[in-house]
């Protein structure tokens, strides 16, 4: 339980960081595309937004090149999406195989309380067993002849009226 506890803290942690990533590389790939639309839209006259240089004669150059810059982001944006969304599955059955733990964990411990109440009351049922076995009163099973308590008739050899044997266990004696 605590190794998959511990997997899923590492997951959370991992989801947040390419989460993350996914965020900025989304943010850089908009701004990538917000740039080459930009000088699209003004062509070669125009100049570059972030030097203020015109381009010119560079216009096919630096636009080949954030072409292949914005492909890149897409990719890249495309991967972190992946592997973010594996680690959300993944994520999600550790959270049910937790769950279910957690719900055996519960029927045992509640199974292990009743057990142990039973436990209890068999052993005060045990007790005054005893206790009743201390004071009970042996009869002869021959002639029914009151003999007194079980300690006091297991010291009486034979039944004083009819004469038949006294062995506390005998199938002899009732109580």
């Amino acid at each position: 339980m605590e190794s998959l506890k511990q997997d899923l803290d590492r997951d959370r942690k991992l989801y947040a960081r390419l989460d993350g990533e996914h965020t900025s590389a989304c943010r850089e790939y908009e701004k990538l595309k917000e740039q080459l639309e930009n000088i699209e839209k003004l062509g070669p006259d125009s100049v570059c937004d972030r030097c203020l240089r015109p381009l010119g004669n560079d216009y096919a150059k630096i636009k080949s090149h954030l072409s292949k810059e914005l492909d890149e982001s897409s990719h890249k944006v495309k991967d972190l999406e992946k592997k973010r969304d594996q680690v959300e599955i993944k994520g999600k059955s550790l959270k049910g195989e937790e769950k279910t733990l957690d719900e055996l964990k519960n029927g045992l411990e509640k199974e292990i309380r009743t057990l142990l109440g039973e436990k209890k009351d068999l052993e005060d049922v045990d007790k005054r067993l005893e206790e009743k076995k201390k004071t009970a009163e042996v009869k002869c099973f021959d002639c029914d002849l009151p003999l007194g308590s079980m300690a006091f008739a297991s010291k009486i050899p034979n039944c004083p009226k009819c004469g038949s044997s006294f062995i506390i266990g005998n199938d002899k004696h009732k109580i």
